[in-house]
């Protein structure tokens, strides 16, 4: 059975045996009942319409970027890291929008409504409108996000090592 939900609550219900494992990103939440096993480290990538200015460029900056409308993922801890990658570069983004739903962001940004940025990128660069998106790197030495499968250090069940080869392959394949 799979399910969705924040990091938190996640983490929560592995704690309370409710689920053998997450797929999360890892944002530093180490707690002592839990191991986090390493599926793949991403970059992130800056998210553009597809007639953006910026769009042909090879890769752009962070400044660059926050010169543009700022849509941001608002999910708990995600937000803030994707914030904190301007506050390091000294730039301070006007954000628009605050979307739960990575497919809403993305397709706002395919509208022309701002740019982002995320870590996952899924296979094609098109919005369910079928609308185009500029996938672009960003300039810079950004640090990348880990995601990890958070297990109960208790005992794993004899399910986790498949699934982690297939998330391995999946997100990152070599």
């Amino acid at each position: 059975e799979l399910i969705e939900g924040d990091i938190d609550s996640l983490t929560r219900q592995i704690e309370r045996g409710e689920i053998h494992a997450a797929l999360l990103y890892d944002l530093g939440l180490a707690r002592p009942a839990l191991d986090m096993l390493p599926v793949a480290a991403l970059s992130p990538y800056a998210l553009l319409p597809a007639r953006h200015p910026l769009a042909s460029a090879t890769s752009v900056s962070l400044a660059e970027l926050a010169q543009s409308p700022v849509l941001v993922i608002n999910l708990p801890q995600s937000r803030e890291y994707f914030l904190s990658l301007f506050r390091e570069a000294g730039v301070v983004p006007t954000v628009n929008y605050e979307l739960a739903s990575i497919e809403l962001l993305r397709s706002m940004v395919s509208n022309g409504h701002g740019v982002s940025i995320l870590t996952t990128r899924p296979v094609v660069d098109r919005t369910h409108d079928g609308k185009r998106l500029a996938c672009k790197r960003i300039k810079g030495r950004l640090a990348k996000q880990a995601i990890v499968l958070c297990v109960p250090s208790s005992g794993v069940s004899a399910l986790i090592a498949p699934f982690l080869a297939v998330a391995k392959s999946v997100i990152a394949p070599s």
